[in-house]
């Protein structure tokens, strides 16, 4: 009679019910020492068949062992030839394999570690072209660091340490340079100095400011291609008028807005903010306060008048 062999599936639902059968359990459903009992319980498989898997699997662990043992004896010889040759081939590719090695070891830019020294020193050449008023740009820069022997670099390399340092390639703009003139320091520092005085005398801050809007004002900015349909005629932006508001930590105060049309006498609207209007609209926004309050507003010279 021909043995029955059951499938792998089957043999592994019969092992997941059996599992299934000790969690409900919640313990071994037999002695675990009796371990080829669980096998053939929870296999659903005859003794007979798990003496015979067994004992076919051990002669083939024995067969395997055996021709292994032959294989090392028998490639002595080969692994000695190898060891040779390896040998020879070491000696030929040492300084290949150091470049490689050298290669994988840099893993940061060769700007990103560089000494702090070197990079103070390129900060203090751009303030020293600065200071002397000359253009500091890539080029410039890179002729000036290589003359005074700093660091010779590529332009690429210039570029990407100038970003690690904090600097950026930026459209020179004028403010900063007058913001930082000692006389400008100097005001700032009184007026934080009373500020300070009149917030621990615990006053309410008021700013006032003004802006300016044309009747016709649109975009300055339109898609258009080279064809003459596509672009506008260019008109008179219309009148002018200036906006007046003020506000305080609460937001904008109601009833203190103030709009008028202006004749612009020049491209700066400050000539219609004289120093009557000003006055104006200081009154009209002390009407409107519930505590002893300080106004702050622009220091241009247009708008200087005497508080009563």
């Amino acid at each position: 009679m021909p043995r029955c062999v059951l499938p792998v599936d089957q043999l592994i639902k019969n092992l997941y019910d059996y599992f299934t059968k000790e969690k409900s359990n919640l313990g071994p459903l037999m002695p675990v020492t009796q371990m080829r009992a669980r096998v053939v319980y929870a296999l659903q498989i005859s003794e007979f068949t798990l003496k015979t898997v067994l004992k076919r699997t051990q002669q083939k662990d024995v067969e395997q062992i055996v021709s292994e043992d032959e294989e090392v004896s028998s490639n002595e010889q080969d692994v000695q030839q190898l060891v040779r040759v390896n040998e020879c081939a070491e000696t030929s590719t040492s300084k290949e394999m150091n470049k490689t090695k050298a290669y994988k070891k840099r893993a940061k830019l060769k700007t990103t570690d560089l000494p702090e020294s070197i990079k103070c020193s390129v900060q203090d050449v751009i303030y020293d072209m600065y200071f002397r008023k000359q253009q500091v740009t890539l080029s410039t820069l890179l002729m000036e660091l290589k003359a005074r022997e700093v660091i010779d670099i590529s332009c690429s390399s210039l570029r990407q340490l100038l970003f690690n340092i904090g600097f950026k390639y930026l459209k020179d703009n004028n403010r900063r340079a007058l913001c930082e003139k000692p006389a400008v320091v100097q005001q700032r520092q009184v007026f934080l100095r009373k500020i300070r005085k009149l917030e621990a005398k615990d006053y309410n801050f008021v700013y006032l400011d003004e802006t300016w809007i044309f009747s016709r004002g649109g975009c300055k900015r339109s898609w258009q291609n080279n064809d003459v349909r596509s672009v506008k005629n260019v008109g008179g932006e219309g009148k002018r008028f200036i906006v007046l508001h003020a506000g305080d930590k609460n937001g904008f105060i109601d009833g203190v807005s103030l709009v008028f049309s202006s004749k612009p006498k020049s491209a700066d609207y400050h000539d219609s903010m004289n120093a009557v209007v000003h006055k104006m609209a200081k009154r009209e926004t002390s009407t409107y306060l519930k505590q002893k309050s300080v106004i702050v507003l622009d220091n241009a010279s247009k708008l200087i008048f005497e508080i009563g």
